[in-house]
């Protein structure tokens, strides 16, 4: 069932009073090279390069194990022609996202909520790149982005922590209980602020629809074909962080099982997709860092 919000009149005055960035600048300017038919590498290395943020996340990822280079990278423009057009996308939004979505909120809980989104991501283009049709970055940038409201909803209303932490508690799917507390979904501003920085639509619907429990039962006219693919990767792909992490909520777990069977994944798929995703996360953040992170939780 969809979940139950507030009038368009209210939720119009509501919306009214949160604050969603537009899109910065040096993200729009990448998207829209990336988004060409030819897109220009040099151009995007001179983007990339002008952003201190950019610049270091390119170079991390694409040193990395998961892209394995011949020889250490030292350059952007290395790096930039390395990744390839998609992972740099991919970059910019992360960067992006982080930069202009955190200022006045508890440090803590921004590094907690950035690990999780960042091995979500990488856990979807894992379980993308098993399955026919669907692109491992898009699935990427999508689990990257569909929570990516959540910092809005804690800056907007200070009690969104204990909504969240009620909602898990008590088995509850958090928009439910958000929509009840504070008339709006992080849902429906995920997808706003997809509108704003102009992703594309498949992702904005996917982000709209992800607490939607009749989002893998019927694909409606808005759903865009690929957005229930998405949105199964990404609530599979959150669990199996979850599992890592020990960390499994009720809902959560039953969400996840509903969507695996959406996607058609047996159990071994799923367990070869964890072990894969688990290594690359002790790569990042070795188990010591991990153990540490669960004791805190």
């Amino acid at each position: 069932m969809t979940h139950p919000e507030a009038s368009n009149e209210e939720l119009a005055r509501l919306i009214g009073s949160i604050d969603i960035p537009a899109c910065p600048v040096q993200l729009a300017a990448v998207m829209v090279e990336a988004q060409k038919d030819l897109p220009d590498l040099r151009v995007l290395s001179q983007l990339i390069a002008a952003d201190v943020g950019m610049s270091a996340a390119a170079l991390k990822l694409a040193n990395s194990a998961l892209y394995r280079p011949a020889r250490r990278l030292d350059s952007v423009p290395q790096a930039v022609t390395h990744l390839g057009t998609r992972n740099i996308v991919c970059i910019a939004i992360a960067v992006a996202l982080k930069n202009h979505l955190n200022q006045g909120l508890p440090q803590q809980w921004l590094e907690d909520f950035w690990r999780r989104a960042g091995h979500s991501a990488l856990g979807a283009g894992l379980l993308a790149k098993s399955l026919r049709g669907t692109s491992p970055d898009a699935a990427y940038t999508y689990a990257l982005f569909h929570d990516a409201a959540m910092p809005l909803m804690l800056r907007r209303f200070p009690d969104y922590l204990t909504t969240l932490a009620e909602a898990d508690d008590a088995g509850l799917d958090r928009a439910v209980l958000e929509n009840r507390r504070h008339g709006c979904s992080h849902a429906l501003l995920g997808a706003l602020l997809g509108r704003n920085w102009g992703m594309p639509r498949e992702l904005i619907a996917a982000t709209r629809a992800h607490h939607d429990s009749e989002a893998l039962i019927s694909a409606r006219d808005d759903m865009q074909g690929v957005s229930p693919t998405l949105i199964a990767i990404g609530h599979v792909a959150e669990d199996l962080v979850d599992q890592i992490y020990d960390d499994q909520t009720v809902a959560g777990k039953h969400t996840a099982q509903t969507s695996a069977i959406y996607l058609e994944l047996e159990p071994q798929d799923l367990v070869e997709v964890r072990e894969a995703l688990e290594a690359a996360i002790e790569e990042r953040e070795p188990f010591l860092q991990r153990q540490a992170f669960n004791q805190s939780h």
